[in-house]
């Protein structure tokens, strides 16, 4: 049910310090980190999820536990799975219910299957966490695990939730209820922004808006032409008139619905790009580079036979 999770290699903290929008940020980092890294000395900080792939949880992780450990802090990762589907069930209710979808109300039944899973995590637990170490639990999956170990050895714990909605209604109401006895149980919260706060944590919470690794793969600038070439070859856009582009992935791209599954997307079916986005890819009589204008550009550039321009 709990395992921990091993961390590839990631960036170093030197490297995000080569670029120059970021050194100044890494030098506050290792300022600010100085005297909590003291205060830690002997204690590791566990950091128990849901997952240890997919979702943002998932791909913040190996990042954050990576960037502590660089700054002397020691940092273990749990990830608490349980197999039981219907437990998966309904802690996939109480996330939509707090996004306000689904239908309001937990049966008897539901709340057994909440506090036996938890319980048997906190089993778990117990025997891989010393009571003088910190314990971070992510989201609702497990509040619980974290909220009966919490409530055995008085172990110090921050709740950090990730998700959340910026008005009430009987959905939300309904999932920050049935979370109330668990939620007491902590120290401390972190939210990501003040809009998704419950009232348990009025007086014990700390804001940290959402981020992403700068230096990741999906953060990196890519042309235009590579642009559409990922739409096309995900399946997001139809092929049409861009034909030089190589044949499509097997693997098509996903989409998240409303109850939190990945579904396909049909190529053309509410994804059109913007009217701004024209094609360039008629070839040459001559057969050679010719010179055209790109008018979003203000300039003149030389196109190859057959390629794609975006203007």
């Amino acid at each position: 049910m709990i395992q921990k999770i091993d961390i590839k290699n990631t960036n170093r903290l030197r490297e995000y310090k080569n670029y120059a929008y970021l050194s100044g940020m890494v030098n506050d980092l290792y300022s600010n980190a100085r005297g909590i890294v003291k205060k830690l000395r002997g204690r590791t900080l566990w950091m128990i999820n849901s997952t240890a792939s997919g979702g943002g949880v998932a791909e913040m992780m190996p990042k954050m536990v990576s960037i502590l450990r660089q700054l002397n802090i020691n940092v273990e990762w749990l990830v608490f799975s349980p197999k039981n589907k219907e437990f998966f069930r309904l802690t996939k209710k109480i996330h939509n219910l707090i996004h306000d979808f689904g239908t309001p109300g937990f049966n008897h039944d539901e709340k057994v299957l909440y506090e036996t899973t938890s319980n048997a995590a906190a089993d778990q637990l117990e025997k891989m966490i010393p009571a003088h170490d910190i314990i971070v639990v992510h989201d609702p999956q497990p509040l619980g695990a974290g909220a009966e170990f919490i409530r055995r050895n008085g172990i110090k714990s921050i709740w950090r939730c990730h998700i959340g909605l910026d008005k009430k209604t009987p959905n939300t109401i309904s999932a920050w209820k049935f979370l109330k006895p668990y939620t007491d149980n902590y120290d401390h919260g972190v939210f990501s922004a003040h809009e998704y706060l419950p009232s348990v944590f009025k007086e014990k919470y700390s804001i940290i808006s959402p981020a992403l690794d700068p230096l990741s793969h999906k953060n990196r600038d890519i042309s235009s032409p590579e642009l559409i070439s990922i739409l096309y070859k995900g399946g997001i856009i139809k092929n049409g008139h861009h034909l030089h582009l190589n044949p499509a992935w097997k693997r098509r791209a996903l989409r998240l619905n409303a109850e939190g599954e990945f579904i396909g997307i049909n190529a053309g079916d509410g994804f059109e790009l913007p009217a701004k986005f024209a094609y360039i890819s008629k070839p040459t009589s001559f057969g050679g580079p010719r010179t055209i204008c790109c008018p979003r550009r203000s300039r003149r550039q030389r196109c190859s036979r057959g390629s794609l321009l975006l203007l």
